[in-house]
């Protein structure tokens, strides 16, 4: 859903799950629900063969990519949407190996037009605090050797490196739940759901003064 109005508000913090980076762009950040698997998917299929390989660690077809996001909204796994004018443009996402939740592996994916413009390491720093907040002690993450801007972005969170063949992987320092990290996940998820109820106005408005204008001119 496209959004061409500017917003009567909006908030300011940097930490803010709603913001503009441009007069036309609307981003917001929040966590995908249950029956949002085609939005996912969407994103998926949108991905070239070298982002594809490079977020499964192989090439992959649509029909991988379908029962993939088929089942990824159900059960305990955290999965955070990059939203531009409505649209998902890119994924972060925490799965916990263990029934007990104490070890996580996190996978991001970000579709090429929409990177190098910082929403990575937003990402990054969502799955870093959603991993801390539910007592994760082992969070890593596998990504290719070319992926310069994951690896900055993991040693940036005190991340240690190993390589396994063409791969490297990232295991993270284990940190304990804070005030921070807590507050920043109920303010994302409060704001988005702010967002998101305006949204439902906006539309509500326009279909109303689509009916009204029509209504006039029918009795023009």
């Amino acid at each position: 859903m496209a959004i061409s109005v500017k917003m009567p508000t909006a908030p300011t913090s940097g930490r803010s799950s709603v913001s503009s980076s441009s007069a036309r762009d609307w981003i917001t950040v929040r966590r995908l629900r249950r029956g949002e698997n085609d939005l996912f998917l969407a994103h998926l299929e949108r991905l070239d063969p070298e982002m594809r390989r490079s977020r499964f660690g192989h090439l992959v077809g649509d029909a991988f990519l379908k029962s993939y996001a088929g089942r990824s909204l159900v059960g305990d796994a955290v999965i955070e949407g990059l939203f531009v004018d409505g649209v998902l443009r890119g994924v972060a996402e925490l799965r916990f190996s263990d029934d007990d939740r104490h070890e996580a592996e996190a996978a991001f994916s970000i579709e090429r037009p929409f990177q190098g413009q910082g929403h990575g390491g937003r990402l990054f720093k969502l799955v870093v605090d959603a991993a801390r907040n539910r007592g994760v002690t082992r969070l890593h993450l596998t990504f290719s050797r070319q992926n310069g801007r994951i690896r900055a972005l993991a040693l940036r969170h005190g991340a240690t490196l190993s390589a396994i063949e063409n791969e490297l992987v990232a295991e993270l320092p284990a940190m304990p739940a804070d005030f921070a990290s807590l507050r920043g996940e109920w303010r994302q998820e409060a704001e988005a759901m702010a967002y998101a109820f305006f949204e439902w106005r906006l539309a509500n408005w326009k279909r109303w003064t689509t009916r009204f204008t029509g209504a006039r001119g029918l009795a023009g």
